[in-house]
Formats: C-alpha cells, sequence, structure tokens
C-alpha cells in the first residue's frame, strides 16, 4: 500500500513537471555597466533575446509578447506640495515615498493593456501607474491626499524623463528572437539597476530573466565624487584652497594701478 503510493505521487510529480514545462529565455545586454564622464549625453542599450524550445514544448495558438522593466536604484523621495501662505508660496504639506526607484522604464512589443490585466501589472509593478510608491501614512490618510501627491510624483519624474514607456520598443527578429533598444537619459543616477524580461503568451508568464546593469561615474568626475564622499574634510579645505587662490588670481589680473 505505501509502495503504491508513492508512486503515485512520483507520477503526480511528474506529470506536473511535464505540464508546466515551458519555454526557456535566454537574454543578453550589449553592455552591463555604463560610466559617465562630463560629456556624457545619455546611452542607447540593446537587448538581445532568443526563445528556446524542444521536442517537450507544447505548441501556443497566441504569438509570444515581450516587456521589459529597467528600474533602479531605490531610495526615499520627499514630495512636498507649495501652497499660498500669507501673500507667498512655501512648501507646507509633504509625503515621503520610500524605496521608490529613481529611474524606471519599461518596454515592449505591443501596448500592454492588450497582452497583461491590470491584476498582473500591479502584481508585478509593469507600467509607470502600476509602481509600488510605498504605503500610505496614517496622516495622510486622516488629513492629506496621497493620490495628488501619488499624481503629483509620477508627473514630474516622467517630465523630468526619469520615468519612460515605449510600449513599441521591443522588436521581434523572427517567431523566437526579439530585440530592445533601452534609452538612458543624460540625467539618469547613478548605481546598480535590475533588468526583468518577462516573456508572455496570450497573458500568461511563461518565463522571466534578471540582468544587472550598472552605471558608474568615471574619470574626473568619479574623483571628486569619491573625495567628496570618503574624504569630505579633505574635499572642503580644498574647495575653500581652490576659492582662495582664485581670488587672489582675479585680485592680481583685474588690479588697478
Amino acid at each position: 500500500m505505501r509502495a503504491i503510493a508513492t508512486l503515485i505521487c512520483a507520477l503526480a510529480v511528474l506529470g506536473w513537471s511535464a505540464d508546466t514545462r515551458a519555454e526557456k529565455l535566454v537574454v543578453g545586454l550589449s553592455s552591463t555597466t555604463v560610466h559617465i564622464t562630463s560629456n556624457f549625453t545619455g546611452a542607447d542599450l540593446t537587448l538581445f533575446g532568443a526563445i528556446e524550445r524542444d521536442h517537450t514544448t507544447k505548441n501556443r495558438l497566441a504569438a509570444y509578447d515581450v516587456v521589459i522593466v529597467l528600474r533602479g536604484p531605490d531610495q526615499s523621495i520627499v514630495a512636498r506640495r507649495k501652497e499660498w501662505f500669507f501673500g507667498i508660496w512655501v512648501n507646507r504639506r509633504s509625503r515621503v515615498f520610500k524605496t521608490v526607484p529613481a529611474f524606471y522604464e519599461v518596454v515592449a512589443n505591443r501596448p500592454m493593456d492588450d497582452m497583461l490585466t491590470e491584476e498582473f501589472r500591479k502584481e508585478k509593478q509593469i507600467g509607470i501607474d502600476a509602481v509600488d510608491l510605498g504605503p500610505v501614512p496614517w496622516t495622510e490618510e486622516v488629513f492629506g491626499e496621497p493620490e495628488a501627491f501619488k499624481s503629483a510624483f509620477l508627473r514630474l519624474k516622467t517630465d523630468s524623463g526619469l520615468y519612460r514607456d515605449y510600449q513599441t520598443g521591443v522588436s521581434f527578429l523572427s517567431a523566437n528572437l526579439f530585440r530592445a533598444k533601452l534609452i538612458l537619459p543624460e540625467n539618469i543616477p547613478v548605481g546598480r539597476f535590475a533588468v526583468s524580461v518577462y516573456l508572455l503568451s496570450d497573458g500568461e508568464m511563461l518565463e522571466r530573466k534578471d540582468q544587472t546593469l550598472t552605471i558608474t561615474k568615471s574619470g574626473f568626475e568619479s574623483t571628486i565624487t569619491n573625495l567628496a564622499t570618503n574624504h569630505a574634510l579633505f574635499y572642503g579645505l580644498g574647495t575653500v584652497a581652490l576659492a582662495l587662490f582664485t581670488g587672489w588670481v582675479g585680485g592680481v589680473v583685474f588690479r588697478r594701478d
């Protein structure tokens, strides 16, 4: 009896594995590290992907869809609201958004509303409107306007080019090969970014692959940043000395006899 139960469990596991066997996704970035220098004006990265199938992969009636999300680094950001107060505009109410991406970009091969449900997009944070900005503090639930702060935050991020939505950025080269273009603006922050590639068919997620992209400063900018961050005292003394020297040189050059 025990042997029969074991055999039934083994067959169930094998059957489950066979039914859920799906395609494999292979992706690669044209570069995994981007260096920012003094003449940096942005960069374009190319992501190539291949969908691997074998004799065990079941045939699908719907075509493949691909969605790519580039996000990071996470940080806390304060959004403030200006209000008219005694004749001047001042910052009054504010909200802190914790662990939100400083940069967010999503690209797809067609409009996401045509291939993804709203529940799936919110669960995976796919789309600018689906980015999780954290829980609403109780003080805002009572006194504030959380939706107004969220809308303003997303609008400012979008206007600055740090939140981007390209729903035609993925192109299929063949039935199983695709290419995507990721656009990095000149004001992109430095840090580690996550690149998530979703393979879907008829609204069902078949595979997900994650990669890491690093954006760092190099050259003179990197030296100054490192000095200011790790050696603040020497950086401050050097700045003061440079200012005094510049003032002395200016006085000598423009001195009137």
